[in-house]
């Protein structure tokens, strides 16, 4: 800045200066001073007004920044917020396939559950439908016993009435 080299010349100017017998005084060439205290005059609004401009620049400069900072920030945000909004999706999407896994696997119990108890019945109705099959073909058996003892004695045939059978494991 030609301003700061100005004032130096001024201030070196006074310091070899003459000094007069009463303190704090000195013999200043005016024409000198004159010229200097003229050329920051000069100097002064130009270095004032690029000052400014500089002022003015580094704000723009600075509002500039901040707000492409600012933009930033926001875009920053919004792919934030998507990308939280997708695990959220994909959080909720996992749930609800382990809550269906989960319903899934109770109703699989429930079914198992359901066809052994069927199975069960099923085993039941059985063991009673060959027991009433047994005690038919028992009383079946007994009614031919029955018969062929008649028979033998329409024959004249004495029937003791324990008699060993002639058919061994067929009595039983």
């Amino acid at each position: 800045m030609e301003v700061h080299r100005l004032i130096e010349q001024l201030q070196d100017l006074v310091e070899h200066s003459s000094v007069f017998p009463w303190p704090g005084r000195r013999a200043v060439a005016y024409e000198e001073f004159y010229r200097l205290t003229e050329e920051i005059r000069r100097l002064l609004p130009q270095e004032l007004a690029q000052a400014t401009a500089i002022m003015t620049t580094r704000d723009e400069v600075l509002a500039g920044a901040t707000r492409q900072a600012q933009e930033i920030v926001e875009q920053a945000q919004r792919e934030a917020q998507i990308r939280l909004e997708a695990v959220d999706r994909q959080v909720a999407e996992m749930v609800s396939q382990d809550a269906v896994a989960l319903a899934a696997e109770e109703r699989a119990r429930e079914i198992l559950a359901e066809a052994e108890s069927q199975a069960a019945q099923i085993r039941a109705g059985a063991d009673e439908y060959a027991l009433a099959l047994l005690n038919r073909l028992d009383a079946f058996v007994q009614r031919v016993q029955q018969s062929i003892a008649e028979g033998k004695e329409s024959f004249g045939a004495v029937v003791p009435a324990e008699a060993p059978s002639s058919m061994g494991a067929l009595d039983r």
